[in-house]
């Protein structure tokens, strides 16, 4: 589970509502809240605190969703332990699930979320992360990773459905051309694909690095299930993107060029799997993470300028 954003939320009417309920809930349990860390209403609320005299993040469900998707992540972070509790890439230790799901509390790790550590980086080391992001991922998908009937249809389906929900009039044109060109690649999918178990929200605020002990931490961990494992990449090349970082300085279907080398080597992607499998889901990445409607012009330009270079890179590809 997450540890950032390390600064605690200003104490609002439901902050201070949320603040109640988590310490309801532990009432009897050796724990201590300290900060709410983050608060997304109707959804779920983090605090930082000690727990049986451990630091300590909680994690409480404000849905009944949640709370299901905190028992699966919990179960989840159980099982990546017996293989990743040691090396350089972990995942936090779970303490305690309290009331099948409405608390889940996991240790507290040293360290910094990625995206932040990347942004106080000199840009001529960022590169070399890369491989770091990319060996996370490949470690932890390598016990489940098998191939599979590629089943192209829901991811299909589900960028179909959450494409006219953008809200930016001046997404609306290119996402409109990215969804042709999906659609396009999506007659060229076939055959097996990879799956694994997957991360299920893999982006750089998901990882922490402990530069003194050179470890990334893998939190957030959702159990999303299996799923091609080209969709936690391009969730990690898409997030990245939108938020102006690219390590490599090169960009390719939009996104970090050296990130995309460093999965490719990682988990050996054949040929069509760089050319169509993790280009449709950077597709699909793209159109299903609508922009929320609060967000800064920066960032609106952003999300064009990468969508564009992504059309360019596609239309160059399928010769289109």
């Amino acid at each position: 589970m997450t540890d950032s954003p390390s600064t605690p939320e200003p104490p609002t009417e439901q902050a201070l509502a949320a603040t109640e309920q988590a310490e309801t809930l532990l009432r009897g349990h050796p724990a201590e809240l300290s900060n709410l860390l983050r608060l997304l209403p109707g959804r779920r609320a983090v605090f930082s605190g000690q727990y049986d005299g451990r630091a300590a993040v909680f994690h409480m469900a404000l849905a009944p969703a949640a709370a299901r998707a905190f028992a699966r992540g919990a179960e989840e972070s159980q099982r990546l332990r017996s293989y990743m509790s040691q090396g350089p890439y972990r995942v936090p230790e779970p303490l305690a699930l309290l009331e099948e799901g409405a608390m889940c509390v996991t240790a507290r790790v040293g360290g910094t979320p990625l995206l932040e550590f990347l942004k106080t980086m000199p840009e001529a080391e960022r590169p070399a992360m890369a491989p770091r992001v990319a060996g996370w991922l490949a470690t932890q998908a390598a016990p489940s990773l098998i191939w599979r009937g590629a089943n192209k249809g829901p991811w299909r389906r589900w960028a179909l459905q959450q494409a006219p929900k953008q809200p930016y009039p001046e997404l609306v044109g290119p996402e409109s051309r990215l969804l042709e060109l999906m659609l396009t690649l999506a007659r060229q999918v076939e055959g097996d694909w990879r799956v694994s178990l997957a991360h299920g929200d893999y982006h750089p605020n998901n990882l922490i690095w402990s530069p003194g002990r050179e470890l990334l931490w893998g939190i957030d961990i959702s159990a999303a299930g299996i799923a091609p494992i080209y969709r936690d990449m391009a969730r990690y090349l898409v997030h990245s993107a939108r938020r102006d970082m690219l390590p490599s300085g090169r960009q390719s279907l939009g996104v970090d060029a050296g990130q995309i080398a460093a999965f490719t080597r990682a988990f050996e992607l054949t040929e069509i799997e760089q050319k169509v499998f993790l280009p449709y889901f950077l597709c699909y990445e793209t159109l299903v993470r609508v922009e929320d409607a609060s967000l800064p012009p920066r960032r609106i330009r952003l999300a064009r300028r990468m969508t564009e270079a992504m059309i360019a890179d596609l239309e160059a590809l399928l010769g289109s």
